[in-house]
């Protein structure tokens, strides 16, 4: 009754009641608003939670999706130019723009999450929450996906399906990173899981059964495992790598009117990205490329966690931290001007959003160029002495099905190693070398090489080619001025000559009978008796220089011994580096004789000195050693050392560029080369005298300017030269190795050269027309002065 709202009491009972009968009414009422209240409190509590939701807690959510992220990357910097002695450019940098997308304006179908946050950042907050709106958002997102691929296959001036074609393989790299960084994560919690299970019997054996514990501490471990445990998903959230929020290049090297389309108005470029990259170009082909060599951009796993690149030396503090993308000179002039040729990058401050868009750029450091270096090579003589050495060498071999004869010759013109057909007959030398320099200076006027490879197949490689060059016999790659490493054959014997004047054991005037052989006609033989079976007759030292004959330098060697004439070579620079700017130069080998005058640390025996007489046994040296030691000939008796760099009139490289980059733990730093530092005076060779030289020059002389002269060949109108043919026998059933080498001009040694043919057979009848040749013009490049010669001598 008293839950009731209104009581029915009798009317006797009105009497003295009235008050009780209202206050018991008035109960139910109250209690009617208690429980209103109860209710009301906890729907305006949630009410007031979401207001504070919608209205204060709504940006500091979208704030989360509104992060954004700053990063500094390196702007691109000119290195310096490489310019040949009469100035024309070897290397430079040329600045190019590639357009870059980003990944998810590209793919297709577009991400839905991606195209869902595209639409949601262009309505407002209202219509945010508007299915319908929403949807609109996304259709006007994807057409402008559509018209921004239309736009730049116009402005890029390509077609829509050349670009098309490159997403899709852009699209498809990434995919296989994406399926193999899932790959990788399914394989580590399947055998996560593996080994959970595998755990259970260990800990159950081991008394740390669940169903053991106490019930409190079981409650405990469940109610703080689903506290801290994330929930089992049926899925797991997909694979997002790197790639997919990062630009990637659709176009590479676009012309300055589509850069300033882009970025004069970059809002109708959504997602597109110009970038400015230095590429090392070489203009001249394959014109001294094992000389001025290459630079190549440093790879993600050449750098190591030191801050070193890997075999780099540790002494680097003074050096710059390169980061991968720097380019780094791999071997020749590039590498060892490094430092000189290199630019002091800039930086770049780019701000991006959480998709990794760019919002804005600044530069906060400008780049700064490299130094230029100048080299001493004139270009016109090196295009003539390797169009020399192209002629004389045998051309590439034709792939199979490729035909013969004019076929042959058209498919090694257009070969990647640059060799022409020869236009003098079939030849058999599979190589072959050229190098001048000054005999007072050391400077290297010619440094020529056959066959070659063009500069550009390392820096943009085509497969066609860089498979034609790795698979020649020739060995295109081989830099055979300072490391192809042969044996000298006679023009070492020039320096038998040497050890046997300055011994005054023998008199050069004095006359030695050769009968063709020095003992058994079938061993130590003269190359004319090997050949025509007679002697040479009665020989002075200038007539054995003059004719070549091997028999009066086997009589002189065994009155020397292996030791003296070891010495002399050694005297003259053979058996060691020459020290020029070049890196990676090969010593030879020069037998070491010990202090018992006996050879050591290789079989001897006493043939082996009377073939070390000739430049035969175990004697090897390369052509710019050669070159160096006619030199030292030519001027009296100084070992210059050769230079490939005119250093007066190339950049200052004891000044800093600038400043060191900021060290990096992802960098590298470089050594600075010895071979930047200024070479060493060239020396006077010890115990020569004035005398010995003139009675070597004038054997040099005949063999060019006598008929009997085995250099005969080589003679030029108008210039008297000095030279030495060499035949350097090799075995094993190929050709010989051709050598000729000399002065010009002989009354007043001006420049020394040396020409050598891979297995091109007689050093007279090939290298000596080789070298008159190029003699004639250097001539013609006014290098040398023609006279009105007397006729040669006759004897």
């Amino acid at each position: 009754m008293r839950n009731a709202p209104y009581l029915k009491l009798d009317s006797a009972a009105d009497d003295g009641a009235e008050g009780s009968r209202v206050a018991i009414g008035d109960v139910p009422v109250m209690r009617i608003a208690v429980l209103m209240l109860l209710l009301t409190l906890p729907v305006a509590a949630v009410g007031a939670r979401l207001v504070w939701l919608q209205g204060r807690l709504t940006e500091a959510y979208a704030a989360a999706w509104e992060t954004t992220t700053v990063s500094e990357e390196p702007i691109p910097c000119r290195d310096g130019r490489i310019l040949s002695a009469d100035g024309q450019i070897l290397a430079h940098d040329r600045l190019r723009y590639d357009v870059l997308v980003h990944f998810r304006w590209l793919e297709e179908p577009a991400d839905e999450r991606w195209l869902t946050q595209q639409a949601l950042s262009r309505l407002s907050r209202r219509d945010r929450r508007r299915t319908a709106r929403v949807d609109e958002a996304e259709q006007r997102v994807l057409e402008d996906r559509r018209h921004l691929w239309e736009l730049l296959a116009a402005t890029l001036d390509r077609p829509q399906s050349e670009l098309t074609q490159t997403r899709k393989q852009i699209q498809r790299r990434v995919e296989n990173i994406v399926e193999s960084v899932t790959r990788r994560r399914d394989e580590r919690l399947a055998e996560s899981a593996r080994n959970t299970r595998l755990d259970e019997p260990l800990l159950i054996s081991q008394g740390f059964s669940p169903l053991k514990a106490q019930w409190w501490k079981r409650v405990q471990q469940a109610v703080v495992g689903q506290l801290t445990t994330s929930p089992r998903r049926a899925r797991l959230d997909p694979v997002i790598v790197r790639e997919e929020l990062d630009h990637h290049v659709v176009a590479i090297d676009v012309g300055i009117e589509a850069v300033t389309a882009i970025e004069t108005a970059s809002s109708r470029f959504p997602g597109v990205l110009v970038r400015m990259k230095s590429e090392r170009v070489y203009p001249q082909a394959d014109v001294a490329s094992h000389i001025i060599g290459v630079r190549t951009e440093l790879q993600p796993d050449e750098v190591t966690p030191s801050g070193r690149s890997t075999g780099q030396s540790a002494d680097s503090d003074r050096s710059p931290v390169l980061l991968a993308g720097d380019r780094i000179g791999r071997d020749g002039i590039e590498r060892s001007f490094d430092a000189t040729l290199r630019g002091r990058r800039g930086t770049r401050r780019i701000v991006r959003n959480r998709g990794g868009e760019v919002i804005s750029q600044e530069v906060i450091q400008q780049p700064g160029p490299g130094r230029d270096v100048v080299l001493t090579i004139d270009l016109a003589l090196q295009r003539k002495a390797e169009r020399l050495l192209d002629e004389a060498i045998a051309p590439p071999p034709s792939p199979p099905g490729s035909g013969t004869g004019s076929e042959a010759v058209a498919a090694s013109a257009s070969s990647p190693v640059a060799s022409v057909a020869t236009a003098q007959g079939a030849t058999t030398a599979q190589g072959g070398c050229l190098v001048v320099l000054d005999v007072r200076t050391g400077e290297v006027v010619a440094a020529a090489a056959a066959p070659r490879y063009d500069l550009q197949l390392l820096t943009r490689p085509d497969p066609d080619e860089w498979r034609a060059a790795l698979s020649d016999p020739r060995r295109p790659f081989f830099p055979r001025v300072t490391q192809m490493t042969v044996p000298p054959g006679s023009v070492f014997k020039i320096l038998t000559a040497v050890a046997l004047l300055e011994s005054r054991k023998i008199d050069p005037d004095e006359p030695f009978f050769c009968q063709g052989y020095l003992d058994h006609p079938h061993r130590n033989r003269c190359y004319i008796y090997r050949h025509y079976g007679v002697g040479h007759g009665d020989m002075t030292l200038s007539d054995a220089i003059c004719q070549s004959c091997n028999v009066y330098f086997f009589n002189a060697a065994r009155t020397l011994g292996p030791a003296v004439i070891a010495d002399w070579a050694s005297r003259f620079g053979l058996g060691v580096p020459t020290g020029s700017e070049v890196p990676g130069e090969k010593a030879g080998h020069l037998p070491h004789a010990d202090r018992s005058g006996k050879i050591s640390g290789e079989q001897w025996y006493g043939g082996s000195t009377l073939q070390l007489a000739i430049g035969q046994a175990s004697l090897t040296v390369t052509p710019l050693q050669v070159a160096r030691m006619i030199a030292a000939v030519a001027n009296g008796g100084y070992l210059v050392t050769p230079q490939f760099v005119d250093r007066r009139r190339s950049a200052p490289n004891a000044a800093p560029n600038s400043p060191p980059d900021r060290a990096s733990e992802t960098g590298i730093r470089l050594v600075g080369y010895e071979n930047e530092m200024s070479p060493p005076p060239a020396e006077r060779i010890p115990g020569l005298s004035p005398q010995t030289l003139e009675r070597i020059r004038e054997g040099m002389q005949r063999v060019v300017q006598t008929r009997k002269g085995t250099g005969r060949r080589a003679a030029v109108t108008g210039i008297t030269m000095a030279g030495k043919t060499g035949t350097a026998e090799v075995g094993g059933g190929k050709k010989d190795h051709a050598w000729f080498v000399g002065f010009v001009p002989a009354e007043a040694p001006r420049y020394a050269f040396a020409v050598v043919l891979e297995h091109g057979g007689s050093g007279g009848r090939a290298a000596a027309p080789l070298a008159k040749q190029f003699i004639e013009s250097m001539a013609d490049a006014g290098l040398l002065r023609r006279s009105m010669p007397p006729e040669p001598a006759s004897e």
